[in-house]
């Protein structure tokens, strides 16, 4: 069972972005499936733990592939865009610490922190720069 469910309604029409953001929802969707199936509450941090690191690596992967295109296309919100990036990596950077101080049962949040900050922004940031990515190597 899916936690979070793509929704093409997400596309912003540039494939390598688009095939970024679906990854993104992967990741959360296959470990939130390992969570679910766990039996002890060490198993559930660990998974926990694993899907902060994952997440936080790729989505650091993601910020740098999308900063870039907006940057070779001039996006003028570029410095908003990015600090929206930086604003989730600090956020996942607490929950992060908390985890690594013991708080358990923070499984949860941290799915529904990851999946809903991802679709918001997709639906929100990012849609607002597809008309300025003008080089069409980028689309579909």
């Amino acid at each position: 069972m899916a936690f979070v469910e793509w929704d093409d309604n997400l596309l912003v029409g540039i494939k390598a972005v688009d095939d970024q953001h679906k990854l993104l929802f992967s990741i959360v969707n296959d470990l939130f499936d390992e969570v679910a199936a766990c039996h002890s509450l060490d198993d559930e941090a660990a998974i926990t733990g694993k899907f902060m690191e994952q997440f936080q690596d790729y989505a650091a992967i993601h910020f740098a592939a999308e900063e870039q295109i907006l940057a070779e296309n001039q996006y003028k919100d570029i410095i908003q865009h990015r600090a929206e990036h930086n604003e989730f990596v600090g956020e996942l950077k607490l929950l992060r610490r908390s985890h690594a101080a013991g708080e358990l049962a923070l499984s949860f949040n941290v799915f529904k922190f990851a999946s809903d900050w991802i679709a918001n922004h997709i639906k929100g940031s990012d849609q607002k720069y597809v008309s300025s990515v003008k080089n069409t190597d980028y689309h579909r």
